[in-house]
């Protein structure tokens, strides 16, 4: 009975962690996950950045960016899977198009844009997020405000 429910644990083990490598290999190379901020009536940092499923990362800072101009990175293999199994895990293409309160103003736009190689979709979210979104955005943005790893292209 023991090695039976041993057995049945490594068999639900083995089944999950495959369907996670599934779903990264079904991306295809052209797969990304893009974050563009909008304007607020302040100082919001604007800006847009797109990584790719390869790692390749471009970002082209705009207005109250610490970074002003076009930039490159590669991030790391286990890094961009994690985002990326993050971003599966959420469901982005089942999500709606919009989180929003049209009555609440001066707040900035968060837009993402997914991409896996045969289907996109983008979500603006910028009132009234869900929690599970509010931490893919930190994660995103976290990457896009860093100023580590990333090279001016004016420096290749």
């Amino acid at each position: 009975m023991r090695l039976l429910s041993v057995l049945a644990f490594a068999t639900l083990l083995f089944a999950s962690c495959n369907s996670s490598k599934k779903g990264m290999k079904n991306l295809d190379a052209a797969a990304f996950v893009q974050l563009e901020t909008t304007p607020c009536f302040g100082t919001c940092p604007t800006y847009t950045m797109k990584i790719f499923a390869n790692g390749q990362a471009t970002f082209n800072g705009r207005q109250y960016s610490k970074k002003q101009g076009d930039y490159i990175r590669v991030f790391a293999e286990e890094e961009v899977k994690a985002l990326f199994e993050q971003i599966m895990h959420l469901n982005v293409m089942e999500r709606p198009d919009m989180y929003d309160n049209p009555q609440v103003t001066d707040l900035p736009s968060n837009i993402i844009t997914f991409f896996d190689g045969k289907d996109s979709k983008t979500i603006r979210c910028r009132f009234e997020i869900p929690e599970d979104m509010l931490g893919l955005i930190e994660e995103l943005r976290s990457k896009a405000e860093s100023t580590e790893g990333w090279t001016a292209k004016d420096n290749l």
